[in-house]
């Protein structure tokens, strides 16, 4: 019987001890010791937090004008579940949450939507070119939300684009 891996092995495609299979291709980053992919080289990072109703700039001190970046988030909200009576079971239901919209403006550039999860994170990756030196990043929440969910933005940061 022929498997798939005997069907590889046999046509070229996998090897084992294969160096050519181990090296990264196309414009991958390596590192000039190891050879191995690059991590992300971050250029800026902070660990406040954007909150609810939040409106907070940063400066992100090391950018460069003309260059190209990432913009790194983490954002979700929360709404405490409603307990309902069902007879003598009681069970929790999370509602919905309508109209979380948080922005981010990099220097003099256009808002831009950040994804933000409704009981979970979402991670935001947004590409900008930076129009100065230590361009300016404003988050803020453009949505007036319920008092009951609360709301974080965090894990901020600026890696240089690869």
């Amino acid at each position: 019987m022929v498997g798939p891996l005997t069907l590889l092995v046999l046509a070229g495609g996998f090897e084992v001890g294969d160096e050519a299979a181990k090296k990264p291709t196309g414009s991958v980053k390596t590192d000039s010791v190891t050879g191995e992919p690059a991590a992300e080289t971050a250029v800026w990072k902070t660990s406040e937090v954007v909150e609810k109703g939040g409106d907070k700039t940063f400066t992100a001190t090391g950018t460069k004008k003309g260059v190209t970046y990432v913009f790194k988030a983490r954002g979700f909200c929360v709404n405490p579940s409603r307990t309902p009576w069902l007879g003598t079971v009681r069970r929790g239901r999370p509602d919905r949450i309508f109209g979380i919209d948080f922005r981010v403006t990099f220097g003099g550039g256009e808002r831009q939507l950040m994804n933000v999860g409704e009981r979970r994170p979402l991670d935001t990756a947004l590409t900008f070119t930076a129009d100065a030196d230590d361009v300016a990043i404003r988050i803020e929440d453009y949505w007036e939300l319920p008092k009951s969910v609360s709301c974080t933005i965090d894990g901020i940061e600026v890696v240089l684009s690869p």
